[in-house]
């Protein structure tokens, strides 16, 4: 066999055998899984729910709209204070005396803050225009839901502030335009992005 015959045979068997000539095995990747650096160690606190954000119904829900004008920021366990226009693009709609305006505290659809408290009356009966909304003032106590045992004298008292974070808030119209349930219209806002800031009562 001539040299070159013989340092092309060498040169493959390196080739082939990969321990043989270098002295150590090959690199093979890890199956093992790793850690992402956009991995957080622990999880967000957890937050008690009260039910879902309800979807407007009625006979006038195609007709009325219903928004919400306040702060972008609140302290937690203060009290978040909005008005409320509820607008139409018909001629003219007539609300009864008895139309309520509540609201409600939300994270991903699921609310984690509402009062117990009688909502606020609109007392009178307006006729609303294209022109002419009518407009509610409503509040609420920026706090969780209602843990018993519940004062039925002072609700709020069982509600704790809610942890620093963003929020979504809604206005909950109902109009009772009769005597019936099916006289009566739910009317839910917009949602209204809220970031609450840390309680002065909560340790630094």
């Amino acid at each position: 066999m001539s040299v070159v015959a013989v340092r092309i045979t060498a040169v493959m068997t390196c080739v082939l055998t990969v321990v043989a000539c270098t002295g150590s095995p090959p690199h093979r990747p890890s199956l093992e899984p790793t850690a992402s650096a956009d991995e957080s160690p622990t999880a967000s606190p957890s937050i008690s729910t009260c039910g879902t954000v309800p979807v407007s119904d009625g006979k006038l829900n195609t007709a009325l709209d219903v928004t919400i004008e306040g702060p972008a920021a609140v302290q937690s366990g203060s009290t978040f204070t909005a008005n409320v226009a509820i607008t139409t693009t018909q001629p003219a709609i007539d609300l009864s005396s008895s139309t309520v305006v509540t609201l409600l505290i939300a994270q991903r659809h699921e609310i984690v803050g509402r009062s117990l408290l009688p909502g606020a009356a609109l007392a009178f009966e307006p006729t609303i225009t294209p022109s002419a909304p009518a407009t509610l003032s409503a509040s609420i106590l920026v706090a969780g839901c209602a843990i018993p045992p519940i004062d039925p004298t002072n609700a709020d008292l069982a509600r704790k502030p809610l942890p620093q974070g963003a929020y979504t808030f809604y206005a909950v119209v109902v109009e009772y335009d009769g005597d019936s349930e099916t006289d009566q219209t739910d009317l839910v806002s917009a949602p209204f992005p809220v970031q609450v800031t840390q309680s002065l009562a909560s340790p630094s």
